[in-house]
């Protein structure tokens, strides 16, 4: 029937969805769009509303088919409309052009529904997906096309799912989409900034956010919504699939999350997560907005209950309920990370209910956790709340087993953590918590504010470390912490085991904040009421040194608790004292470090033994916490249990910056100086604790660790450049034409299958894994991982995808890689690096294709890196300016490809170019190296077969040719005249030069000598092929990658490969790397291509590329791979990276081979003298002064020898080399690698040391001058006697020398005072006392006229208790012919003394009545 005859004019369907009540605006990005809501649609779309809107412009239509269509094809349409294209046809009814019955007939012919929403612009896809729809198509125009682009914005509003499968990370919106968030918040009270991201109140659109359990109910509740920082979203995915999985344990105390969603285009995605909404906002702001509580048993019964909640959502996140092998660790647990919701009736004593939140720091774990001995992928962790492990480390080896701290301050792979972190950080809140019920809000920051009493500049964390008087350090609970929890013990309200507030104190006290960790580390679960360990034994347990038990209460919570569960306990003097300092030992020992297992111990270690310090055997795990809270709780319903009357006054607390940090000024003691509001003064001021210098010159030491830990990225468009130049290659054919796996167990078909979803992991059986290698192509590559990594004796492993890597137990460290097909496309294409199973090798075009990409790329991008060398005058990377750079003495002319001779050219000033250097070992065999001499210099000028090279020189001349614009090639042992009458000592010296001015350099880290060569086949990796088409590929056909590299996107196939990206291992600790004169080469190269026996690397300004495609960077390699080597620790650097840095360059230098010793300190002149520069600091032979500043000096005169060490051996220079004289002090003067005592940055005072480059001032003012008398490499300072026969402990001291070094190449030994061996220390710098003191190792004049007598240190215990940092001296020891140990002439002086070793002791152990000015040469 047609509807062409209708007299009655039809409603626009158009008119209806402008009703502005049915439209509703979106706040979201505050733009004024707006969208109809999800079901407003549905009631618009009713039958008669369709067919009316059908009949528009109908008479105008061409086709008869469309005026004439029948009922049931009408019927057809409507349906088509209502069951699957509403959006789509709102969409056209919006659009009022042309005919809509015969756009919907068009649509619906060509299966296009709302399926195909949103569509893309038609400048971005082309030809357009509407154009392709049959004969329709053609109405589909350009501008039309735009119009429906526009329109279908307002009916794409998402509705998320609450309670979904998925969390809705994997779908991502369009930069146009329309939020449906009808309310934003803006203002200070509802929008928060963290760590991970910013946070603000929404009002999201009922129908717009569901929970398909209960599909009818409209969300009325205002929602929470995190917009993550770019820097930590790589991870976005995966912390969305861990805060599903909290949502599963169902707790009532953990924050519920809603959903994930991402929106924006290529570049400019940006990633949130929703919550419920904390009406409250956080515990801190509970406690604000209540600064003084008015104290009632109900209160204090819902403070605790509300504390037991929290633990209780700790405990389900360590230990799950139920058969889940998946657990948590929070990692930054502290009161704004816990939420507070008010209660629904206000008034009383009802508190509203505390959540956890934040889980974006969460671990999650598949295996039992002891101490984590790798770096975990947990980071920004709030150093407040961290407990006391969090600076020291177990230390593997020693049989005392105590936490010692990482020696190696750069090296944090010894840091661990476990579960017990968030149970440290429980008992910080939880002692707030008591503070703030007691005292009030006003006084819980005056708490706060004590921590800031010995440093001004920072908050210390609920721990300290001290020194002892045997000259340990260890770790303690604050003393500010056990000053308030002794003061609160004393108060009536506050008595453990009469009151609820004193047992929850105890249980801070003994069970929380406590150094020691128990025996299995809080790995056991279902000991509680067993344990005995964790809770204490009161019998361990004795009163802290310094404290009265006269007002400590003689019952005990926890005792009760002990003695009815495992029998009676006798009581004592010494048990009813329950207020020790929790503390722990550990050693400042250089050789502590362990080696660290790449994944985590199935097993416990043994046992360790305990200080009596550390608070009992260890801090308790969270499910003994819950049940302490549990007994504290039941059976306890008379008021004067929760509460017994009023709280007594909080601790006094007397400190300036309590009134600084109000804005006040305030009159130091015994000084007529004012510190102001602000904290500053122009002059030094006596504050209670002593001296604290004015804060204009104090020094920034920023931070004091380095970041070991190599970012990768994707960089798939370089990826395609580089595979679009090799196509043709031989090389690219055999790495495409492997064959896809086809032999799969059910296990590997659901990992090939699943990879691609969000946060993706698999669990296998070890067991299973092995006893499939045989049969499955990927067990088989698994199982081999697992052998690889030493892993093979866990019970089960999970893989996990993290971006373009198979991660293992979920460690951060790379198990296996994943490289996709170009032409592969997958959910996770934008972060899955583009490559290959195989990598082109040997000598083949593809492989210097890779290399010429590389310089391309560097070259046309990095420009503002200056990885190009220069000239003075010329911008860096400037084409014009490298062509005009002097070219070294001689170099080679490489000639052209194909030529069988290249030529030895010697150059004058007006010869430029490009050249390549190489970098390279000699080999052992002196004899057979191929070396430009005296007598062969003419000969090579005229040409050198080709042939006759050995085949590392071959190979440098084959890579040569194949770069364009590089004719010219330099290789040391040729281009520099070896042997008698060669210019060795001359050219040395230009060395620095050739390399920093080289395009590029060739490093040959996989050969061990010239004739060894470098162009042969790399060690195969192991790889499995994989089909990225969905299901299993046919085992009767099986195909190669290169045939499916051709087919379509869902063809196209991705590799699962042995993870061989390490630079560190195959380069930075490589065979090449060993070599003494590399670590200059490497350090001054502009750009290098490595060729190792795994892959190729190059590294430039800005980072490292792989062969495989991969790209990466550290902060470590970053300073050797500066082009402009070393900016990184040039002027506005802070200090603390500085001294890191150059302490590390040299560290790694010492310990490097040399084929002639007496070459140590030339091989690095070059770098040194660039390090001194950017220093703006004097210096030489690997000592560095700043003059003024006194702690570079020091700090580098401070080197010790290496633990793997034996001995040092004194170096014999030669008088005719271009080094003959290296002073005693200095490392360079020996054969052996070193190491530094590292003190506390900001935490030494410096003693007076005159150095040769700063001599002392005259009468005048002016320096002396420097009459280059044989004594002018000479250290001048004050030596004293020392003894150590008293110490109960050993003392820490190194020689450089021992007689008899013991088998752990230590020489620790006790020295007595008028030793036979006349050996004295010189002390360079004293550990500062608690709160800023003077010392009298200080100037006793002007800061620059340097005094040397001596003047004795007060004798009070604690300050003879702190460390002096020193280098031990002696006489210099002569020869019958007055010969030194260097062999040089010490006849004019016999009173000199000569560096023997370094150590610290504490300060009582050092005679400073003995002083006496000493000459160290």
């Amino acid at each position: 029937m047609s509807d062409s005859g209708s007299d009655s004019e039809p409603v626009r369907f158009a008119d209806l969805l402008m009703d502005s009540q049915l439209r509703v605006e979106s706040e979201f990005d505050r733009d004024g769009r707006r969208f109809l809501p999800e079901r407003h649609l549905d009631s618009l779309l009713t039958e008669q509303n369709i067919s009316d809107e059908l009949k528009i412009n109908l008479d105008s239509s061409k086709s008869k088919s469309i005026k004439n269509m029948s009922e049931a094809e009408l019927a057809e349409l409507i349906t088509y409309i209502r069951t699957r294209s509403k959006k789509v046809f709102a969409i056209v009814a919006s659009m009022e052009d042309g005919t809509p019955r015969a756009v919907m007939k068009t649509l619906m012919d060509g299966n296009f529904s709302d399926d195909c929403l949103p569509i893309e612009h038609p400048d971005v896809q082309q030809p357009h997906t509407l154009t392709l729809l049959g004969k329709g198509g053609t109405w589909w125009k350009v501008g039309r096309i735009e119009k429906f682009y526009d329109q279908q914005w307002r009916f794409l509003a998402p509705v998320f799912s609450v309670g979904a499968d998925d969390t809705g990370a994997d779908r991502p919106y369009r930069a146009p989409t329309i939020m449906p968030f009808t309310k934003r918040y803006d203002d200070e009270a509802n929008v928060s900034e963290g760590a991970f991201g910013q946070v603000g109140k929404f009002e999201i659109h009922p129908c717009h956010l569901v929970d398909p359990s209960n599909p009818e109910k409209l969300w009325t509740d205002y929602v929470a919504v995190k917009e993550i920082k770019k820097d930590i979203m790589i991870n976005w995915d995966k912390e969305a699939t861990n805060l599903k999985k909290m949502n599963a344990l169902q707790s009532d105390h953990i924050v519920r999350f809603l959903t994930a969603f991402r929106r924006g285009e290529d570049g400019t995605v940006r990633h949130f997560l929703m919550f419920e909404w904390a009406d409250g906002g956080t515990l801190r702001n509970l406690w604000k907005t209540y600064p003084r509580p008015i104290l009632t048993p109900g209160l204090v019964f819902a403070a605790v209950k509300q504390i037991e909640g929290l633990a209780n959502a700790i405990c389900m996140a360590h230990y799950p309920p139920g058969p889940l092998s998946t657990h948590f660790r929070h990692g930054d647990l502290k009161p704004e990370n816990i939420l507070w919701f008010k209660a629904k009736n206000a008034g009383g004593d009802d508190i509203g209910t505390l959540k956890i939140a934040d889980w974006g720091l969460a671990k999650e774990q598949h295996v039992v956790t002891v101490l984590r001995s790798v770096n975990t992928s947990t980071k920004f962790g709030t150093r407040r709340y961290e407990p006391p492990e969090e600076e020291t480390r177990l230390a593997v080896g020693l049989q005392t087993h105590h936490l010692v701290p990482d020696s190696n301050q750069t090296n944090r792979k010894g840091k661990r953590r476990s579960r017990l972190y968030d149970v440290w950080a429980m008992g910080c809140v939880t002692l707030e918590f008591i503070v703030w019920l007691m005292y009030g809000e006003d006084v819980l920051e005056q708490f706060h504010r004590e921590f800031y009493v010995e440093r001004l500049d920072r908050i210390d964390p609920f721990y300290q470390i001290r020194t002892d008087e045997r000259g340990e350090s260890f770790a303690q609970v604050h003393e500010v912490a056990v000053k308030w929890m002794d003061h609160m013990a004393r108060d009536h309200i506050c008595k453990p085991g009469e009151t609820a507030l004193g047992n929850l104190l105890e249980i801070v006290q003994r069970c929380l904040l406590v150094v020691n960790l128990p025996r299995d580390l809080g790995t056991s679960f279902g000991k509680t009421g067993h344990n005995t360990q964790a809770m204490g034994s009161t019998k361990s347990l004795r009163p802290r040194r310094g404290s009265s038990t006269s007002t400590t209460s003689t019952t005990s919570f926890l005792s009760d608790i002990t003695a009815a569960r495992v029998g009676s306990i006798s009581s004592s003097e010494e048990d009813v004292t329950a207020l020790v300092v929790p503390s722990i030992v550990f050693h400042d020992e250089a050789n502590d470090d362990a080696d660290d297992q790449a994944v985590t111990e199935a097993e416990p270690p043994s046992p360790f033994s305990i200080d009596p310090r550390g608070g009992g055997p260890g801090r308790t795990t969270a499910d003994q916490l819950v049940n302490f809270l549990a007994e504290m709780i039941k059976d306890h319903d008379e008021e004067e249990y929760w509460l017994k009357g009023e709280p007594g006054p909080p601790p006094q607390f007397q400190s300036p910056q309590d009134v600084i940090s109000h804005g006040a000024s305030y009159q130091t003691e015994d000084s007529a100086s004012t510190i102001q509001g602000d904290g500053r003064t122009a002059d030094p001021v006596l504050i209670p604790g002593g001296l604290r210098p004015p804060e204009e010159t104090r020094m920034d030491y920023g931070i004091s660790q380095l970041d070991e830990d190599w970012e990768t990225s994707i960089d798939n468009d370089f990826a395609t450049q580089v595979i679009g130049g090799i196509a043709s290659s031989p090389a690219f054919s055999a790495a495409t034409n492997t064959t896809i796996s086809s032999n799969l167990c059910r296990q590997c078909q659901e990992l090939r299958e699943g990879i691609w979803n969000t946060a993706f992991n698999k669990i296998y059986d070890v067991s299973a894994l092995e006893a499939n290698s045989s049969r499955c192509d990927l067990c088989g590559l698994l199982w081999r991982s697992c052998q690889r990594l030493n892993v093979t004796k866990l019970i089960n492993i999970m893989f996990e995808r993290a971006g373009s890597s198979l991660r293992m137990n979920g460690l951060s460290g790379r198990g296996l890689s994943i490289f996709r097909s170009p032409n592969l496309k997958t959910r996770a294409d934008r972060e899955t690096q583009i490559g290959f199973g195989k990598l082109p090798e040997g000598n083949d075009a593809a492989q210097f294709e890779i290399i010429k990409h590389w310089l391309r790329n560097c070259d046309e991008n990095h420009k503002q890196t200056t990885c190009r060398p220069a000239p003075p005058g010329y911008a860096a990377s400037s084409a014009t300016a490298s062509k005009t750079k002097r070219l070294p003495t001689r170099v080679i002319d490489t000639g052209s490809i194909g030529d069988e001779f290249v030529r030895l050219v010697e150059t004058n000033p007006s010869h430029t170019g490009e050249w390549i250097a190489l970098s390279h070992k000699w080999g052992l065999e002196t004899s057979s190296h191929f070396c430009t001499t005296v007598d062969t210099v003419e000969d090579y000028k005229r040409g050198i077969p080709l042939a006759s090279l050995p085949a590392t020189f071959r190979d440098a001349v084959i890579v040569t040719r194949a770069i364009p614009g590089c004719q010219y090639l330099w290789i040391d042992s040729i281009c520099i005249l070896q042997g008698p009458g060669g210019d060795f000592n001359k050219e040395a010296k230009n060395v620095a030069e050739v390399y920093s001015g080289a395009s590029l350099v060739l490093a040959v880290s996989r050969a061990a000598h010239q004739s060894d060569g470098f162009l042969k086949s790399l060690v195969p990796r192991d790889f499995v092929a994989l089909s990225g088409r969905m299901g299993e590929p046919s085992r009767a056909t099986p195909r190669t990658a290169q045939q499916q590299t051709g087919g379509g996107e869902d063809e196209a196939p991705f590799y699962i490969c042995e993870d061989i990206d390490d630079f560190d291992a195959h380069v930075l600790k490589g065979p090449l790397n060993r070599r003494g004169w590399v670590l200059q080469e490497h350090a001054l190269a502009r750009r290098t291509v490595f060729f190792t026996d795994k892959q190729m690397y190059f590294e430039c300004g800005e980072g490292v590329r792989c062969q495989t495609m991969t790209k990466m960077k550290n902060d470590v390699a970053a300073f050797l791979g500066d082009p402009n080597f070393p900016q990184i620790i040039g002027i506005g650097r802070a200090q603390g990276a500085k001294i890191i840095h150059y302490q590390n360059l040299f560290a790694q230098y010492s310990g490097l081979e040399f084929t002639r010793p007496f070459d140590r300190p030339v091989a690095i002149d070059g770098l040194q003298s660039r390090i001194l520069s950017a220093l703006r600091a004097s210096g030489g032979y690997g000592i560095i002064d700043e003059g003024e500043q006194r702690g570079l000096l020091r700090r580098s005169l401070l080197w010790h020898r290496s633990s793997q060490t034996p001995s040092l051996k004194r170096i014999v220079f030669l008088p005719c080399h271009v080094i003959s004289k290296v002073p005693s002090w200095s490392w360079m003067a020996y054969t052996g690698a070193i190491e530094y005592i590292k003190p506390n940055f900001s935490r030494v005072e410096w003693a007076p040391v005159q150095s040769p480059w700063f001599p002392p001032l005259t009468t005048t003012g002016t320096h002396a001058e420097n009459d280059h008398h044989p004594i002018d490499l000479a250290l001048v300072a004050t030596a004293y006697r020392f003894d150590t026969s008293h110490m109960s402990g050993e003392p820490w001291l190194r020689l450089d020398e021992p007689a008899e070094p013991s088998s752990s190449g230590s020489s620790s030994r006790k020295v007595p005072v008028g030793a036979d061996d006349g050996i004295l220390c010189v002390v360079l710098g004293t550990q500062k006392e608690p709160g800023p003191s003077t010392s009298a190792l200080t100037s006793q004049g002007t800061v620059r006229r340097l005094s040397f007598s001596s003047a004795p240190m007060p004798s009070n215990s604690k300050r003879g208790n702190l460390l002096s940092y020193f280098i031990l001296v002696r006489p210099v020891q002569k020869d019958e012919k007055g010969n030194g140990a260097d062999g040089a002439n010490r006849s004019v002086r016999s009173t000199l003394y000569e560096r023997v070793g370094a150590g610290y002791l504490p300060q009582k152990c050092i005679d400073l009545e003995s002083g006496v000015t000493v000459t160290i040469v």
